[in-house]
């Protein structure tokens, strides 16, 4: 073979991508077990996400079920109600192969900056990372929780709570009812959540396997297949942006059971909401 045919070879040959600051081997979003939850911690942020469900559905419990992450929340209350919300959230790239978490909670709090205080600095993915406590394993899901609360106040209400789906017995409907209200105007000022994948049951991965932190914009319940709107910082550019996603079901490839999987492995929870 002609050194010409090889070097034509090449160029066609596809790109490799790499992530920044960080060889391939350490690309990873989160751990599977979160070492702080003792008993006393998951009694606390169960108590958090239970009463963050009662707060917004204005204290009221269906005769269906109990409000609350140890129980089910009521059936019928909001689902399917929603239609179409949509929030401006900014997209950032992580800057390094396990900085998903980092820079996910930068775009939501981006949008509370946004809504309430514009002329303040928006803080680093490396001052986050610190926040949150992430190392090259990935960040925890807590942690994520504990860095954005920790900015109530400075701005505006930041209020989020760190839950599972696995202790719901409607699991399906929990995560599109606590993406929904987040969204939802009603929710003053709500929250843009930030959700744990793993990213072989996402679609547009093409079965792509990671366990990757992701915002959430958008949701639209309107057609047949429900979508969420994905505000992905991944370091790649195949990956990166604002994309339509689909909900899915339990069995069905889509955000939720992405979101489900990641809470199935292990005690690091899924969602901040």
């Amino acid at each position: 073979m002609s050194l010409a045919v090889v070097a034509m070879t090449a160029l066609l040959v596809s790109p490799v991508y790499a992530a920044p600051n960080s060889p391939r081997s350490l690309e990873n979003g989160a751990p599977v077990e979160d070492p702080t939850l003792t008993q006393a911690e998951i009694r606390r942020w169960a108590e958090l996400t239970a009463a963050k469900e009662q707060a917004l559905q204005g204290g009221e419990v269906s005769s269906q079920g109990t409000v609350g992450a140890m129980g089910i929340i009521s059936e019928g209350l909001a689902v399917g109600s929603f239609g179409f919300v949509t929030r401006d959230v900014p997209n950032f790239r992580q800057e390094t192969g396990w900085w998903c978490g980092p820079a996910s909670a930068r775009q939501s709090l981006a949008w509370h900056r946004r809504v309430s205080n514009p002329r303040l600095p928006l803080p680093s993915q490396a001052t986050l990372a610190g926040r949150i406590g992430t190392t090259q394993s990935g960040s925890l899901t807590t942690g994520i929780a504990r860095a954005l609360n920790s900015y109530n106040g400075v701005f505006g209400r930041v209020n989020y709570a760190a839950s599972d789906l696995t202790n719901q017995s409607n699991p399906l409907w929990a995560f599109r009812w606590r993406v929904g209200i987040s969204l939802h105007h009603s929710a003053s000022p709500g929250t843009v959540p930030v959700i744990l994948v793993q990213t072989r049951y996402v679609p547009r991965y093409e079965g792509r396997s990671s366990r990757h932190y992701i915002s959430i914009s958008g949701y639209d319940e309107r057609a047949t297949v429900v979508k969420m709107r994905s505000v992905d910082p991944h370091w790649d550019s195949r990956f990166f942006g604002a994309h339509w996603d689909p909900v899915g079901t339990s069995t069905t490839r889509g955000l939720f059971r992405a979101c489900l999987e990641a809470d199935r492995a292990g005690t690091n929870m899924a969602m901040v909401w």
